[in-house]
Formats: structure tokens, sequence, C-alpha cells
């Protein structure tokens, strides 16, 4: 085997070895969502037949290399691998894309990067078959090579339908081929890992800014976020904390309660929602309501008790991800449909 063989193929190792990685937090992303969160709609079922397709070739592809499996074998997985990335993986993978950057979860170079990536995952595939093929070809003989055919497209076809036709394989095109795909290969692989390490890295760093801002003098639980007076800044873009900000604040509520004294033309409490703490402040400091100067007391603030619950667990949420260092992209996963419908009834034109 030659020195660049060599190489790629310890690189494909380490590939694989990472792409596992890759593979099993995509699928834990949609597990997350479909079993603990039980949101509505496809697109968890979607990332999770997404993950699962990814992590069933990269674990079938490491059992086959461990297992000494022939090249020709491992060709066919790749082709395998190809169909199935084109018909399940880059479809379901691009709804989703499309889907988070219409809600704000992800920008649209991310959206771009999210999309492009199984694309990419598709060439390398081809790569790593041609390589596959070419060296099946290769540790023939002379006989058994004389038997084998090529199918190339017809020179001058419509690219689009292009009609093919037999070729018999020649040693020369074998090596050269062999040497173009193993060249290519170290660089589709990285571009693919980059594309898809993007989102695993942003989680990471997420967690690790907001365990560092808790790691000073605290309870014994520094990662218990129900513990903390405000929601902590890290997390204020967070799907449920987004929707409920303080208009006193400008900042997620921590302990929502209503405001008596704001009414509609009808007569009827609006749903704002503010800040306990610093509705109380006020309230003994003034007598009155910040918003409309009316007396107000601290027993008639309205008690939000399903929203608080919403908020709750969110942070519970988080801090079982927190704790655990879950390289898993969050921020953006639907709340629980229960809790979201109950605070969504106590506030409904929020």
């Amino acid at each position: 085997m030659s020195g660049l063989s060599s190489i790629v193929n310890t690189l494909t190792m380490a590939c694989k070895g990472l792409q596992l990685v890759l593979d099993a937090s995509d699928l834990s992303t949609g597990v997350v969502e479909c079993l603990e969160n039980n949101p509505e709609g496809s697109l968890p079922i979607a990332k999770v037949i997404s993950g699962a397709t990814r992590l069933v070739f990269s674990g079938m592809e490491v059992g086959a290399k461990l297992g000494n499996a022939s090249n020709q074998t491992m060709s066919g997985l790749k082709i395998g691998e190809m169909i199935a990335f084109s018909t399940i993986v880059v479809p379901m993978e691009a709804a989703v894309a499309i889907e988070d950057v219409s809600h704000g979860k992800i920008n649209g170079i991310q959206c771009i990067a999210k999309v492009i990536a199984p694309m990419v995952s598709i060439g390398r595939a081809g790569v790593e078959q041609s390589i596959y093929i070419e060296r099946h070809y290769l540790g023939l003989s002379s006989e058994e090579l004389a038997k084998e055919r090529r199918y190339v497209p017809k020179p001058g076809t419509n690219p689009e339908k292009p009609e093919f036709e037999e070729k018999p394989v020649i040693v020369d095109e074998c090596k050269e081929n062999l040497r173009k795909s193993e060249k290519a290969f170290p660089l589709v692989s990285t571009v693919e890992s980059a594309l898809r390490a993007s989102t695993l890295n942003k989680t990471i760093a997420l967690y690790q800014q907001l365990a560092r801002s808790l790691l000073r003098p605290t309870p014994e639980d520094p990662f218990n976020l129900l513990q903390f007076r405000d929601i902590p800044t890290e997390l204020h873009d967070d799907i449920v904390f987004n929707r409920y900000k303080c208009p006193l604040t400008l900042a997620p509520v921590r302990d929502p309660v209503g405001d008596p004294t704001l009414t509609d033309s009808a007569g009827r409490l609006t749903n704002s929602v503010f800040e306990r703490h610093v509705m109380v402040t006020w309230i003994r400091q003034k007598g009155t309501s910040p918003n409309t100067r009316k007396r107000l007391a601290i027993h008639q603030l309205v008690q939000k008790p399903h929203l608080r619950a919403l908020i709750d667990h969110r942070l519970q949420f988080h801090s079982d991800r927190l704790r655990a260092f879950a390289a898993i992209p969050v921020i953006g996963n639907p709340p629980s449909p229960v809790l979201a419908a109950s605070a969504l009834a106590e506030t409904p034109n929020l």
C-alpha cells in the first residue's frame, strides 16, 4: 500500500470516529424533541430519521472496516449511502434548516451550511466509493480484470438523461483514478466535518460560557438555574424566554405577574407580564403601578401560575443539559406543549 493510501486509511478512520459523534448528536436532538418535549409537527421526526440514517451508515462502515470487509463490499456500502443520503437525508435536513431559519433559530449563513452539509456528505461518499472500487480492480488478476466492465456515459448524450456504454477496465486508468480520489478525500472530509461540527461547537461554547458565569460562590448546585432571580443572559434567546419579556426591564421574566390596573377599552385586563421583584420594589416605594400610576398594592398583582410553571420547566431543561454539557442545540427546541398551551391561555395576546 502506498504512503498516500496509508494516510487516507488513517484519516478515514479518524473521520468516521468524528462522524459517529456528530451522527449521535444529530439523532439525540430529534429524540429529545420527540420524547421529552413531545412537539407537534413532523420536523423532529425528520431529525430522528436523518440522524438515524447517518448513524446507521457510519456504524456499518466502521464495523465493516474492523471486520476487514473487501473493497468491493465497501464500494457497495458507499453506493447505498449515496442513495440513502440523496433520498432521505438531503430533503429532511433541508426542510429542518428552512424551518429553523424561518423561526430565527439560525441565520441565513447557518441555514446554507446545514443544507450544503449533506450534499458534501454525498460527495465524500462518492470519493470513497471511487477509492474502494479502484482498489478492488487493482487487486484482481489480469484474467479477472479482463472480465470487468465500467459503465460510463456516452459522449454527446444529454447530461440530464445520459446513455451509458460498457468499457473495459484498464490498469493505468485505475491507478490514475485512485490517485485523484485519494488526493480529493482529505479536502472533502475536512469540509464536511467543519460544516457539521459548526452547530455542535456553537452549542458547547454557549454552555461553557454559561457554566463559567455560574461558577462562583453559590448554593450547593451552581448549575441549578431555578435558584437564580433572573434568567441568565446566555439564555435570553431561548424560544420560550424570548417570548415573555418584561416591558420594564426588557429582559425575559423569571417570576411573572400581571398589572390589574392595565385594562383595555372594554375594561378587561391586558395580557402584559412583568417581573415580580421589579413591580414589588416600585409598589413599596410609590404605592402605585409603574405603568398607570394608579394606586396598587402588592397583594393585588395578578398571578401567572401556568406561565411560571412553563418557565421553571424550561430552566430545569437547561439545568439538566448544563450539568451534562450535552452537545445538542437546545435554545430552539420546542417547549412542553401542555405547559406552553396553559401559558398561552393565560396570556393569549403575547
